[in-house]
């Protein structure tokens, strides 16, 4: 098998040129686009999905085109000084993540709403566990947590995500693991993972979606039934009261509770039934109301041993779906 630096070349020379000609064919495009994507609205009730799902395309790949020309210009900085580096690195990720949320913000006419941010004004590090329903809630924790609070997250992230160039180049210049989703039970995964919560300074944090995927209800049912057939039972006797989340998986949360840091849960409605590209051109998205929610565990108050942990992080989820449920807010 190819070394990691190798396969990181192969797949960058595709996605990059990719992403610069996906960019600027689509600006090109943009007057005759827009028109085609105002057409098609006219001809079905959609509240101008179409129109704005294609501005907020052209300005993601403005954004990803504008992230790999500032991380070329970072690059440097890695044999100058690491801690700059992840300094300049970490700012271009939040002014990324930033952008496109107020993008869609102002084009969707979004309203957010934050309770509990107050949980971030203790010493960290901290472990953050949210919830995953859509694309566009993996924007929040940059947006809510880190900008403000000025709190490094190292994320876990599933590995598809790589197809993003600006989030592959800067996304390794920082403390992140991009996960095999097809070998999240491997010791090798679930060790790195856990490699991520060592060595925490007060204002850095880990960032880990328990759920290992966007939630559905199809997904639910299906996890569900296997956990009848091979989880604890106690474990088995929570995920059934769950109707708003799916079951966490228990491997690299568990790997990052052996750091002993707070936890902060972050909770969040707003984002259902936005699984698919096709959802949000479908208009679903425009008018939305977010609600985003934190609370947090310390350490010292999380049992020590994983039989604990398990039943301890399976009770929390149980609160973290309550929330949701009672946003009156369905998936």
């Amino acid at each position: 098998m190819p070394s990691q630096r190798v396969q990181n070349a192969q797949r960058r020379l595709i996605t990059v040129p990719g992403a610069l000609l996906a960019c600027a064919g689509i600006w090109l495009l943009l007057p005759v686009l827009s028109l085609m994507a105002l057409l098609i609205d006219l001809l079905r009730p959609s509240r101008w999905g179409c129109l704005r799902s294609t501005w907020m395309l052209a300005i993601y790949l403005g954004c990803e085109v504008i992230g790999v020309v500032v991380a070329c210009f970072l690059w440097p900085l890695r044999w100058i000084s690491k801690e700059r580096s992840i300094r300049a690195h970490f700012r271009l990720q939040l002014w990324w993540a930033r952008t496109l949320y107020g993008a869609f913000s102002k084009l969707f006419g979004l309203h957010t709403e934050v309770t509990g941010a107050e949980v971030f004004q203790a010493a960290g590090p901290v472990l953050v566990f949210a919830r995953h329903v859509s694309q566009v809630d993996s924007l929040l924790p940059a947006t809510f947590i880190s900008h403000p609070h000025g709190l490094l997250l190292r994320y876990v992230l599933k590995r598809e995500l790589l197809a993003s160039p600006a989030m592959d180049i800067v996304g390794h210049q920082l403390k992140n693991h991009f996960v095999r989703r097809t070998s999240l039970a491997s010791r090798q995964e679930i060790h790195r993972i856990g490699e991520l919560g060592q060595g925490l300074s007060p204002h850095e944090g880990v960032l880990i979606f328990p759920e290992g995927t966007r939630f559905s209800e199809s997904r639910r049912q299906r996890l569900l039934r296997q956990m009848a057939r091979h989880a604890d039972p106690a474990l088995y006797a929570i995920a059934q009261g769950y109707g708003r989340v799916l079951p966490p998986r228990l491997g690299g949360p568990l790997a990052l509770l052996q750091s002993g840091a707070d936890v902060v849960f972050m909770a969040h409605t707003g984002f259902e039934g936005l699984r698919t590209t096709k959802d949000v051109f479908s208009g679903r998205l425009v008018g939305r109301h977010i609600c985003i929610h934190f609370w947090r565990v310390p350490g010292a108050q999380i049992p020590s041993e994983d039989d604990p942990r398990s039943l301890w992080l399976y009770d929390q989820w149980k609160r973290l779906d309550d929330w949701v449920q009672a946003q009156g807010l369905g998936a």
